[in-house]
This record gives C-alpha cells, structure tokens and sequence, in this order.
C-alpha cells in the first residue's frame, strides 16, 4: 500500500509495478500463526534533464569556411553523452562533443542525454554563411591620344563602403594613382585589374578595364612642281596624308614662317621652303613636312656679234652670234624691222643681204627666260667719182 505513491498493478504481489515516487509498505500475513510483519520502502524519482547552452557560432563565409559550435554551456561530466544532428549542414569532426566543427551552413541539434537517469534535453542552433561577392563595375571613358595624356578609369557601380577595400595592378599599363584608389588616373595603354575585397566576409570580385590607345601619327607627303621660272610664276603644292582616321588640319607656312595657307593645298609663287602641318582632328596627333621650291628666272646671254658693212662688193654678210649661250635647251630667232635675212633664221650665223638692225632672241626652252642682243649692219654703195679730163 502507499500513501504518497501510485501503485499500476501487482498490489498483492511481492513484485509490484508502480510510476510514482512516494512509501510503499509492504504487509505479510502469516496465516498459520495469524502474524503480521511490515515493512516499508521509499521510492525517489530523478527526472532532471540535462542542461544545453549553446554559443552563437561564427558565420560561415569566403574565409572561413568551417567553424566551431561551441556547447561547452552544456551539462558535462562522465554521466552524460552528446548527440549532433544535421538534415542540411555538414557535420565534420566532433559530433559526440560539446565542440563539433561544421563546414555548411544549416541547423544543427544537440541531444544530451543523462545516462544516469536516462533523461534527454534537445536543442538546435542555426549557422549562417555569408558569401556575397561585393559588385565590380569599370569601365574607360575612351583612348589614349596625343592629345589626352592621362585617363579615368570609372568604377561606378562597384560595391562601396568602408567595409570594402580596392586594389589595382597592372602588367604594362601605368597607374599614376595610388592602388587603393577607387577610380583611378592611368597613363599607358594596357590591362588593368580591380580587385574588390569585403573585410567582413573576405569575399573578393575582380574586373578588368583595357585601356586602348591611338597615338598614329598622320603620314604625309607633298606633291607638286618645284621650280618656278619665267614661264611658270606659281606652283600648286598639294599635301597627302595617310591615316586610318579621316579629318584633319592642314596649316601651310612660309619660308619665314608665316601662315600662308590652311587646308590639303597652297599655290606659291615664291621660292622658299614651305611647311605644312597637319593635325588629327580625332587624336590630336601632329606631323610636319617641308617642300622647297627652287626658282630659275636666269636669263641667257645673247650676243648678235659686231656691226658689219655692205657693199658693192660684200653683198651678203654672216652675223656671228656664237657667244651667246649655246646648247640644246636654247633656241634662237633672228628679225630685223628693215633688214633681210636670206636663211639660219634660227641658227646662230644668219646670212643677211640687206643693212639695217638685227635683233637675236635667245630663249631657254627649260625655263622660257629669254634675251636680246640687236647689231647694226651698215651699207656703202657709193660709187666712185670719174673724172677722165676735158676731151
């Protein structure tokens, strides 16, 4: 019989089962004496789960990549044993510890049991993980050029804040800023790299910027005449140029330095040498290049020869221009506004039958430059006084 207690089956038995704590008293009968014994026992009850405190874990990211739960806050001795359970992290050593270490995120649950009393406590813990990438954007805002030096490189759109850090390199580019800079200034063409770090998950993201170049320089050459003679007073110059881009300044100076001229072409009509420079309009590139123009306004010499007499007995003369300038650029032409000349008009040695004024034109066929020379044949026909006396 108990009191206190629960008694479920067995009460009239010496082998009772009761589910309660409390005094249980046991009475014997002996029926042949009529005699009764008692006795009595009492019945504890340990029941205490074991206790469970869990730390907050660190969080999983792109630099650590396994972690520790630590549940060392948990009821501990050698009456006790642990249980770690998993249905979507990674369980990688220590799963009958206080201590295990994880490799994915996920909700983990410990299971202390008391294996005194048989009692159990459960728990779960959640272990997160960061592994954003930060967000990397460049981009060049156009070319290197004669013209522009330097350039940009944007990094708008790029993760910002102070839990971010920035690093650029390159292997043939030029940084004229600091690595760390975020959008920073380049001199050379080539390929830059951004490596975007974030301090707090260790994730990283790289982008890659390249930075062209055109520096091609106008190649020119320039056509046209070189001499300027008697007979041509002005030369067309004309510039060529070579270049992948299609619009340039041309400007033309003089010999001393003036500007004479804009555009691909410039008439001259004095010798010098002149300069063109011509411009890329899109680089920014600049060439010059000269061209001399040479003059030849020399006159020839000519020489109609010494004055000579007709007369009754010389009827023809030979005028002797010979020392003038001979040879096969030159030619001759002989007139007279009152004289005659029988032949070798065009020649050096006229033959003449009449005085009067000769007139040699000498011309330079190369550079049409001519000259006069004029001589002056005289005549004397005179005859003779006769006076044969009185008859």
């Amino acid at each position: 019989v108990t009191s206190n207690g629960n008694i479920v089956s067995g009460g009239n038995t010496l082998t009772p089962e009761i589910d309660q704590p409390g005094v249980y008293q046991l009475e014997v009968f002996d029926q042949s004496n009529n005699c009764t014994v008692i006795s009595a026992v009492e019945i504890l009850q340990d029941i205490q789960a074991p206790n469970i405190g869990i730390a907050l874990p660190e969080t999983l990211s792109c630099v650590v990549l396994q972690t520790q739960i630590d549940a060392s806050g948990s009821s501990s001795g050698t009456g006790f044993s642990y249980e770690w359970q998993t249905t979507n992290g990674e369980l990688v050593a220590g799963s009958t510890t206080l201590q295990p270490t994880v490799a994915s995120p996920g909700l983990y649950t410990l299971v202390v049991t008391n294996t005194d009393n048989g009692c159990t406590s459960t728990s779960s813990i959640t272990v997160e993980e960061d592994i954003t990438d930060p967000d990397v954007a460049v981009s060049v805002p156009g070319l290197l050029t004669c013209a522009i030096q330097d350039l940009v490189i944007s990094a708008l759109g790029t993760s910002q804040g102070s839990e971010f850090t920035y690093l650029w390199s390159t292997a043939d580019g030029q940084l004229l800023s600091p690595p760390s800079t975020f959008s920073p200034v380049v001199g050379d063409p080539g390929t830059y790299e951004l490596l975007v770090t974030n301090t707090i998950n260790g994730c990283t993201s790289v982008a890659t910027a390249v930075v062209g170049e055109d520096v091609e320089v106008p190649q020119l050459s320039i056509t046209g005449p070189d001499l300027l003679t008697c007979d041509i007073l002005s030369v067309d110059l004309t510039v060529g140029i070579s270049s992948s881009n299609p619009d340039f300044t041309e400007v033309w100076t003089n010999p001393v330095g003036i500007d004479v001229g804009f555009g691909p072409d410039l008439t001259v009509s004095e010798p010098g040498i002149y300069t063109v420079t011509v411009e890329d309009d899109f680089n920014g590139c600049i060439n010059t290049q000269t061209f001399t123009v040479n003059q030849d306004t020399v006159s020839p010499t000519a020489e109609a020869g010494p004055t000579g007499l007709l007369n009754c007995e010389v009827t023809t003369l030979q005028l002797n221009g010979s020392q003038s300038s001979s040879g096969a650029l030159y030619a001759y032409n002989w007139s007279t506004p009152n004289g005659s000349i029988l032949n070798g008009q065009t020649t050096l040695l006229p033959t003449i039958d009449d005085p009067g004024q000769y007139t040699l034109l000498v011309t330079n066929t190369f550079t049409g430059c001519t000259s006069t020379d004029v001589v002056q044949i005289n005549e004397d026909v005179v005859p003779p006084v006769v006076d044969a006396g009185p008859e």
